[in-house]
């Protein structure tokens, strides 16, 4: 595996995190990353210094709302925070509603925020992908918005993107993206899908090269950008490489700081360079195609999962190191086969034979090969 690129990163590092302006209302920079143990309290303070917000809106989930903090139910925790910041008003509203649609959103901001006249300068999302989803769609186009992820089961928490259902199917589209991200350690390292999500980070080294490729034939309509690439690709190299080196327990990696690290890390890469390219291309490649036919064919589980265990054959067909992706997610914990997701073989190549034809305006590696050689990748590296 080609060695992480230092020089690469730092070049990126200092070409996309710039000091925000609060008063841009069209905010498209990379985020704020506050993260480590205990650091509500601070992260919020340099949150309200740096944006003056004085009227808050905490959207969370009613789960979510009830996770301990300092011994606290979160939801209760935050806001007594932020009344401690000396905001004139603050507000909360649980999020309940599945699956998530715009018009859904739309109605419960209707009958939950407007019609009792609360008026926010900023908003807080706090809790999984969907939670963090609706707080995105609320706070657009007018309002600066917060996350606060309780789980890392994929990207979301980063990126401007939002996945809603629309006539029948999972569509993506653009809103704000977060003007911060606050990841508390203390929470997220009691994630319930602390490792399963793994899958939708690692698949960022088969997406970025997918973006890459897609580039060589349209660079100016996929918005490639090849020190953006660089680094994203980098990023999931170094994820790769970081897991092999952990400390492990009876052979899965301990759930560590670092571990953590590098997820939030992965992330908010990813959504500077979806931020870029002003699409979801760099983040969802050819793995991503797999795991959406799956979920058309009413094939239950994770999303990152799928996306995971795709990426080990999508990464041989780039002729990338599928091996250390498989081993990666093997050490992690979670599967590395579509027989373990309960997919028989029969089933995977109905899905990748659908897959290669999935939206075929994405150009991806499954546009390289046969449906017969690209079921013998899949064979080849033992995912079927």
């Amino acid at each position: 595996m080609r060695f992480f690129k230092k020089t690469a990163l730092a070049m990126f590092l200092r070409s996309y995190f710039k000091e925000p302006d609060p008063n841009k209302h069209l905010h498209l920079e990379t985020p704020d990353l506050h993260k480590g143990y205990n650091v509500l309290e601070s992260a919020l303070e340099r949150v309200q210094n740096r944006y003056g917000f004085k009227n808050p809106l905490i959207v969370i989930g009613p789960n979510v709302e009830k996770i301990s903090y300092k011994r606290k139910k979160l939801g209760k925790s935050l806001v007594q925070i932020l009344e401690d910041l000396n905001c004139e008003s603050v507000e909360k509203v649980v999020y309940n509603e599945t699956p998530l649609t715009i018009d859904g959103v739309m109605n419960f901001y209707k009958e939950n925020i407007k019609e009792k006249d609360i008026s926010f300068d900023m908003c807080f999302g706090v809790g999984g992908g969907r939670i963090l989803d609706a707080a995105k769609i609320i706070a657009h186009p007018n309002h600066p918005i917060v996350t606060i992820p309780t789980t890392l089961s994929n990207d979301g928490f980063a990126s401007p993107a939002v996945s809603v259902i629309q006539d029948n199917d999972k569509k993506s589209f653009f809103f704000r993206p977060p003007f911060a991200i606050i990841g508390e350690y203390s929470i997220l390292e009691n994630s319930p899908h602390i490792r399963t999500g793994y899958g939708d980070f690692v698949a960022k080294y088969t997406s970025s090269y997918d973006w890459m490729l897609a580039a060589s034939y349209n660079p100016e309509e996929v918005g490639f950008s090849k020190l953006i690439y660089e680094a994203l690709h980098s990023s999931a190299e170094l994820l790769i490489l970081s897991i092999e080196e952990m400390p492990k327990e009876k052979g899965k990696v301990i759930i560590s700081p670092r571990y953590i690290d590098m997820l939030l890390t992965v992330g908010v890469i990813s959504s500077a360079a979806v931020i870029s390219a002003g699409s979801t291309i760099p983040a969802s490649g050819s793995e991503h195609k797999i795991s959406h036919v799956l979920d058309l064919e009413g094939i239950e589980g994770s999303h990152a999962e799928k996306c995971g265990v795709a990426t080990i054959p999508i990464a041989y067909l780039q002729g990338q190191d599928w091996k250390s992706v498989k081993q990666s997610l093997e050490r992690v914990g979670v599967p590395t086969s579509f027989k373990e997701l309960g997919v028989s073989k029969t089933k995977m190549k109905e899905i990748i034979k659908k897959a290669r034809r999935f939206r075929p305006e994405r150009y991806c590696i499954l546009h390289e090969f046969s449906d017969t050689k690209t079921i013998k990748a899949f064979e080849k590296t033992e995912v079927i």
